[in-house]
């Protein structure tokens, strides 16, 4: 998000739409969420929707104070509802990552 769009409250806003259409049009039980573990504004919002963090996973990704992806970036995990988190090598939930 540009620097001149920020703390004015527009990803919490997008991120209630998103959830709302999840359990409401798609019927979800759960929502999950993830982001860079650095990225201190995005957790805020994930956290003021609600969801409780999960984990930690590493895979591909930014980290902070390096310009190019690596191969084991700290990311976290966050989830609505009743959810099992399984965070290993596969990833969340088994899923290969």
């Amino acid at each position: 998000m540009l620097s001149s769009f920020r703390k004015r409250g527009m990803a919490t806003e997008v991120g209630r739409a998103v959830l709302s259409f999840a359990t409401d049009e798609l019927r979800a039980s759960r929502v999950i969420a993830f982001t860079e573990r650095y990225n201190l504004a995005s957790r805020r919002v994930v956290e003021k929707l609600g969801l409780s963090l999960s984990g930690e996973i590493r895979t591909r990704g930014l980290v902070e104070g390096q310009d190019e992806e690596q191969n084991d970036a700290p990311f976290v995990g966050y989830h609505t509802g009743n959810l099992t988190w399984r965070g290993q090598a596969r990833g969340l939930l088994g899923c290969p990552v």
